[in-house]
């Protein structure tokens, strides 16, 4: 199985097909790839308003393949996420505010990353949208975009 970070990122809110060591196939849709626990978390059905969640773990995953068979994608991705314009708006204004303040980056297709690409910051841009394995340097840019002027 793929272990990718970036393809297993990319299977997020997409159908897949999952079959086990134990012979076992599973359809649902990718909620979330766990890399602390390493494992998938694929909700399985849905009744009503109510999902059926299930978690997968790596070890006993054999192959997992996007598919259109099994039920269709649920919506998973919240109705009140902010327009495009207002991320494009917000990308600009961090970008100004992070350099003011000394941090040298640069926009990679919508990802803001730190020049030494140890930090990485996804739309909507905000202090819960920046990654970096090292807590400290993530603590501080994260302190840094909380302090940003609206």
């Amino acid at each position: 199985m793929n272990l990718d970070p970036l393809y297993l990122k990319s299977l997020i809110g997409k159908s897949v097909h999952l079959n086990t060591i134990d012979n076992e196939s599973h359809y649902g849709t990718v909620y979330t790839v766990d890399p602390i626990s390493n494992a998938f978390v694929l909700v399985t059905s849905a009744v009503g308003s109510k999902h059926i969640v299930a978690i997968y773990p790596y070890n006993s995953i054999k192959d997992c393949t996007e598919t259109t068979e099994g039920p269709s994608p649920c919506k998973l991705i919240p109705t009140n996420a902010p327009p495009y314009e207002k991320c494009d708006n917000r990308k600009v204004k961090l970008m100004d505010w992070l350099r003011k303040n000394q941090v040298d980056l640069h926009d990679d297709n919508g990802i803001l990353k730190l020049k030494d690409y140890s930090v990485t910051i996804e739309s909507p841009y905000g202090a819960e949208q920046c990654y970096c394995d090292n807590t400290i340097v993530l603590d501080r840019i994260r302190t840094l975009i909380l302090k940003m002027p609206l």
